[in-house]
């Protein structure tokens, strides 16, 4: 239970801190429109397109014929390609991979390749220091409370 919240609340936090920063970086009321319209067409083609693609890939009657190496490279495929694309958008790379994980018919996957979850398990678990190595490398201290102090 302290897991699944802990989870929740990080889900929150990231989502308040992409809306501060979305409106902090735009340079106007259009940009920050234009953002929010591609943000939704994004989530939209992952919604209409990529779920019902993943099911069918990931239909009983083809997971015989589809191997575990094409699943997986679908998977990290589709992963970067949605970090990318929010990058494009303005939003952090990590909004447009959780999306396209969340997009993903887990229950599917668990059954038809059970070894490709694992494979994502463990590469994360090399990931996922090197992510908050990067993020915290690129925070700029120097430019956080002085502005327009006398």
């Amino acid at each position: 239970m302290a897991l699944a919240c802990a989870a929740v609340q990080d889900f929150l936090v990231w989502c308040v801190l992409a809306v501060a920063v979305a409106v902090a970086t735009a340079s106007g009321p259009w940009p920050l429109a234009r953002m929010v319209l591609e943000t939704g067409l994004f989530l939209a083609i992952l919604r209409y397109a990529v779920r019902p693609g993943l099911r069918r890939l990931l239909a009983p009657q083809r997971a015989r014929a589809v191997g575990s190496p094409l699943i997986h490279a679908v998977l990290v495929t589709g992963l970067l390609v949605s970090a990318w694309a929010t990058d494009e958008i303005g939003l952090h790379a990590v909004f447009g991979a959780f999306a396209f994980g969340a997009s993903i018919p887990r229950r599917r996957i668990e059954e038809r390749a059970p070894q490709v979850v694992e494979r994502i398990e463990q590469t994360s678990l090399f990931l996922l220091p090197v992510f908050f190595t990067v993020t915290g490398l690129s925070v700029d201290i120097g430019r956080l409370g002085s502005v327009g102090m006398a």
